[in-house]
């Protein structure tokens, strides 16, 4: 009896430890131009034996069960205008973090083009600024930070009763887990609503972005900036081109990230 007790303990632990264990976040991604804010589903899945994750923008047509009624968010806003998102061809933004091989791998969208690419990067090199402020968020407790990101100044609240070091978008770096994270204009914001850590069934799977997309070329994110250079040169001589009268048209970007100092300087 003893001896297969032993055996079933050996063959628990073999069995157990080569077991993928996953933590699911979910994000409401919440784009404020002025007007009535655009609300997107997002979610998060961090595997940690690999130490990788994925972050995918799904969209959704109504408030998250997780969410049951309309209510506030703690800055009072009410969330209840939700817009489901389409890009017309059935992708979806996804952010795919490989934290041993130092490499970020997206499928996002590209100034000027029509079909999204399969972009590869280094995980960019985030300069966080921790601060002394608190909050409290779906019950973790929270630390404020700072950052900037590609042309824009944000403020994000990490729990480090969370040890996973990461985050939404390609946000990730702090002492804990990122529970929100905000642009000091407020034009976006990402939180979350719903947080199930160590979990073997997940809802979706962190698929590779290489195989997921076998036919799709894949970039560089140096050729991502040449190809923004290009498509805002085009647009620039078309505008001219459409106003006689004018002698100089410039091109502002709107969107997460503003500009590319840190890829064309190398850091």
């Amino acid at each position: 009896m003893k001896i297969l007790i032993n055996i079933a303990l050996f063959l628990t632990f073999i069995f157990g430890f080569g077991q993928n264990q996953y933590s699911e976040i979910k994000y409401y991604f919440k784009i404020n131009n002025g007007g009535s804010p655009v609300i997107l589903d997002c979610a998060l899945l961090y595997n940690e034996n690999d130490n990788k994750s994925t972050f995918i923008n799904f969209g959704f047509n109504s408030i998250p069960e997780e969410q049951k009624t309309e209510i506030d968010d703690i800055n009072g806003d009410l969330l209840v205008n939700v817009e489901k998102y389409d890009d017309n061809n059935g992708q979806k933004p996804e952010y795919q973090k490989f934290f041993l091989k130092d490499s970020l791998v997206s499928h996002e969208s590209v100034y000027g083009e029509k079909k999204y690419h399969v972009i590869l990067e280094k995980l960019p090199t985030l300069r966080w600024e921790i601060l002394n402020d608190t909050l409290n968020i779906l019950n973790f407790k929270t630390q404020k930070a700072k950052v900037n990101f590609r042309g824009r100044d944000y403020f994000a609240w990490f729990s480090t009763e969370i040890k996973i070091s990461d985050g939404p978008y390609k946000f990730y770096g702090l002492p804990g887990l990122i529970l929100k994270i905000q642009s000091t204009d407020s034009k976006y914001t990402f939180e979350v609503y719903s947080v199930k850590l160590n979990i073997s069934e997940k809802h979706f799977s962190i698929t590779n972005l290489k195989e997921k997309y076998p036919n799709k070329k894949i970039i560089s994110i140096n050729d991502k900036v040449n190809l923004i250079k290009k498509n805002t040169e085009k647009e620039r001589k078309f505008r001219l081109s459409n106003n006689p009268n004018a002698t100089e048209i410039k091109i502002e970007h709107s969107g997460i990230e503003l500009n590319y100092e840190d890829v064309i300087n190398g850091n």
